[in-house]
């Protein structure tokens, strides 16, 4: 039965969920609606015409405050300032961003902390906040200052102050007491070895490595270390990572991630894992209002929306916005030699590439016919076959397809461009189907798509 996801109504004339509208639903319900939450994705007509006004009116709103500020400021500078407000408007927010970054260190990788460094003295050189060498010196100290005072005292909510003159005495961490020497408090910390509960904060844990390290938290910086080898550490899952391979092996040296309950080899892949997938998301693209957690990928997300492609396939003319996806083009499309992994469908360039490979089996499966996929893209592709309402029209004819892959090759059939080339021999063709059956003439192979009855899944089979 079709229903309105927003008001529930069972109206014949539903138009399906798309990308654009989800965002739209998302960002004024903020109820984080996706493709493959396995729920209903039609919409009826009113609800449709409902979301697109609020979201117009939203960003009349916000062109109308902007606008009237800018009026406001120019007219305070022609009367009062002879300074450019809006430079130093900017020149805020910049800052304001430089500190909200500096907050999140710890959730940034070294490359990008460079990056984000030099980025900020090349603002304020361009600001004309810099202009001596004196100046140049001062502001470093003071920004080493400010960066240190951050990272030394981390803001964690339900957890208690720690003063540094009591630093002569060893806090426990994982509950209120503190000892005068270090052989009192490993004798105290074996009688917490059996509990896996932090006193402190009443948080849970799986384990006695991960209770060690998370009493990282409630020290002073100056006992920030391992209470048995007495080395130094600053993180609380390098910490847990050093007593999992150090002095307590018995539970492994795998870290768990207690969101999505994944595993990962060490500190550097989980902590990735956790500014990736389960950082703050502050960075939102203007066009799709989709959110990322740093610039760089918020800048290669509106690569997307700009419309110019700049790597180009020299065989094909195959356009993609990144050189990444050109590099696995060819290597799918013009390479007789490739050699895809059976885990994750990735292709290779030869056997020594895949024998270098290594890759844990993702599995997601279509929520109304059971289609297994090996990624989330081609699962949200798969989604529009189960549509009732074509999206792509031809702007030359009154076809309409499902999807963009067909409307592009439908395009071609009119322009007469084969795009799909055969690696083996001169022939070419409109779609990517046709050149599979054809590529069987040289390799011998032959597949078929098979459905098993009742479970509902599928699978690709040689014959």
């Amino acid at each position: 039965m079709e229903m309105c996801r927003a008001c529930l109504s069972t109206d014949s004339n539903m138009l399906p969920l798309d990308e654009v509208l989800i965002a739209k639903y998302n960002l004024l319900t903020n109820l984080n609606v996706a493709m493959t939450d396995g729920l209903p994705h039609l919409i009826c007509r009113n609800c449709s015409e409902t979301v697109n006004h609020f979201i117009a009116f939203r960003e009349k709103s916000t062109v109308s405050e902007t606008t009237l500020r800018q009026i406001l400021y120019t007219d305070v500078k022609k009367e009062n300032y002879p300074l450019n407000i809006d430079d130093a408007i900017n020149e805020n927010i910049i800052k304001q961003e430089i500190i909200d970054e500096i907050k999140n260190e710890d959730a940034i990788s070294d490359d990008e902390y460079e990056l984000h460094e030099e980025y900020q003295y090349l603002v304020e050189v361009k600001s004309g906040l810099i202009n001596s060498k004196d100046s140049i010196s001062k502001r470093c100290k003071e920004e080493i200052k400010v960066s240190k005072k951050l990272e030394s005292k981390p803001k964690i909510k339900g957890c208690p102050k720690i003063k540094e003159e009591d630093e002569t005495n060893l806090f426990c961490g994982i509950c209120t007491k503190v000892f005068e020497n270090n052989d009192e408090l490993k004798k105290h910390l074996e009688s917490h070895k059996n509990s896996k509960h932090c006193q402190q904060c009443d948080e849970m844990f799986d384990g006695w490595s991960q209770v060690l390290g998370h009493r990282l938290i409630h020290i002073p910086r100056k006992q920030k270390r391992c209470h048995i080898c007495m080395k130094r550490f600053v993180s609380c899952v390098y910490l847990e990572y050093h007593y999992r391979s150090q002095h307590v092996r018995e539970e492994g040296t795998k870290l768990r991630c207690k969101q999505c309950n994944t595993f990962y080899d060490n500190p550097r892949k989980f902590k990735k894992h956790m500014w990736s997938i389960h950082g703050n998301k502050n960075y939102v693209c203007d066009y799709c209002s989709k959110r990322y957690n740093s610039k760089t990928v918020l800048r290669k997300h509106i690569l997307i929306h700009m419309g110019t492609k700049n790597y180009i396939c020299d065989i094909c003319g195959f356009k993609s916005n990144f050189i990444g996806g050109l590099k696995d083009h060819k290597i799918r499309r013009h390479t007789a030699t490739k050699v895809y992994c059976k885990v994750c469908d990735r292709p290779f360039q030869n056997q020594q590439d895949h024998d270098k490979h290594k890759c844990q089996k993702k599995i997601v499966m279509c929520p109304v016919c059971g289609l297994q996929f090996s990624r989330n893209m081609k699962l949200s592709r798969h989604m529009n076959v189960h549509t009732n309402i074509p999206k792509y029209e031809c702007n030359r004819c009154p076809a309409k397809f499902k999807s963009s892959y067909s409307l592009k090759a439908h395009q071609d059939r009119h322009d007469g461009n084969r795009t799909k080339h055969c690696e083996f021999c001169p022939a070419k063709f409109f779609t990517g189907s046709s050149l599979i059956k054809h590529r069987r003439i040289h390799t011998g192979n032959s597949y078929k798509i098979s459905h098993h009855i009742g479970s509902g899944v599928g699978s690709i089979v040689a014959l």
